[in-house]
């Protein structure tokens, strides 16, 4: 009988915002029969006052949960990579803080941090956002209570501190990963050469950002731990870097089938996009359709999208060799130019558009028709 591999869950932001919700229309429901507070005083829909109420709980936990990640983390020895504040952040780059605007990162309010040596704690920083939240929600109740506020005041701030009791619970589940790997603090308390791992990590997320810096490649067997497969994205961009091209793209395919373990979706596209183009490397077009045939229209998206610079050099082997689409292979082409200006792993440009390159002459021995 064969194992099943273990699944870890990774929870999404969307998860997040519906058990907030949820949970802020429970708490209303309660505190409307006990009659602790009414807002009919204020000359605005309740509707509106609800979804005020929502989206300062949303913000303003995400911003003490990262500010006390972000503290926790400085007292322990780690310095920046960057603080992304929805659309504003800062960034580390060449040993300087950089402010940027817009959606660099992604659409969520995440500090990262990196040691300065490699004998840091690893618990403190981690819990920093919990005990940050939990000092948050104290303070809100002493406050409101001891100020003797208005209805109103008290009914807008303990409904909207109702999100600190969500992410306290959440970022304490056992062995759960999200992009802050918050839920594996006590996890790594115990494993000191998983911890090694995780830390490693954390440099290698900054030096893929931050062009001055190498990316440590880490000597260790794939398998279906999260952070260990995340040291295998970083291991794949090292292999790339340094031009081990084959042996870069036969290592997404050893982590393929674990992928959906990865924290981020952004590298769990990476190891699916790598695992393609090494069908592609090695010339395996029937095995490639087959493959495209059964895989969801999602991951058909992933591989054959001009949107991403990673994943031009698929898209225009399958636009050639699958679809026969010669104006969807075009089209690529033509957004090359573009994406790459949008792509935060400046180091790895030159290697992508050596791939491309690599690509279109394949086509152009190979369709020669498609060059009138």
């Amino acid at each position: 009988m064969e194992n099943s591999k273990k699944t870890y869950v990774n929870l999404s932001w969307i998860i997040y915002i519906i058990i907030g919700v949820v949970g802020f229309f429970l708490v209303r429901f309660f505190f409307d029969e006990l009659n602790i507070s009414t807002v009919y005083d204020l000359d605005m829909s309740i509707y509106i006052y609800d979804a005020l109420i929502i989206l300062y709980g949303f913000i303003s936990c995400g911003l003490v949960y990262n500010l006390g990640k972000l503290i926790a983390s400085k007292i322990c020895g780690y310095e920046l990579v960057y603080f992304n504040l929805y659309f504003l952040g800062v960034e580390k780059i060449n040993n300087k803080n950089k402010f940027f605007f817009g959606l660099k990162h992604d659409l969520t309010c995440r500090v990262v941090m990196k040691p300065k040596k490699e004998d840091v704690n690893t618990t403190f920083p981690l819990l920093g956002g919990t005990i940050a939240s939990l000092i948050a929600l104290i303070i809100t109740y002493v406050l409101i209570f001891a100020l003797n506020a208005s209805a109103t005041t008290k009914f807008f701030f303990l409904v909207s501190s109702m999100f600190y009791f969500f992410i306290i619970l959440l970022s304490l589940v056992p062995c759960r990963m999200d992009s802050l790997n918050d839920g594996f603090a006590l996890y790594l308390l115990k494993d000191k050469n998983m911890k090694k791992v995780y830390l490693n990590n954390l440099h290698n997320l900054h030096a893929l950002i931050d062009p001055s810096l190498d990316i440590i490649y880490q000597d260790i067997e794939v398998n279906e731990h999260p952070l260990v497969l995340e040291a295998q994205v970083y291991n794949y961009y090292s292999l790339l870097i340094n031009n081990k091209v084959s042996e870069a793209y036969s290592l997404a395919s050893k982590c393929y089938e674990d992928r959906k373990n990865l924290v981020l979706e952004e590298h769990a596209n990476t190891i699916l996009i790598g695992h393609v183009f090494n069908m592609c490397l090695n010339k395996e077009n029937k095995k490639l359709k087959e493959f495209y045939s059964k895989i969801d229209i999602n991951n058909k998206q992933i591989i054959n999208s001009g949107k991403r610079l990673e994943s031009i050099k698929t898209a225009l082997y399958i636009f050639t060799y699958i679809d026969e689409d010669k104006e969807g292979y075009i089209k690529i082409i033509n957004d090359v130019e573009k994406v790459k200006g949008k792509y935060k792993y400046k180091k790895l440009i030159e290697n992508e558009e050596t791939l491309i390159k690599h690509v279109i002459k394949d086509v152009q021995e190979n369709k020669p028709e498609w060059n009138e």
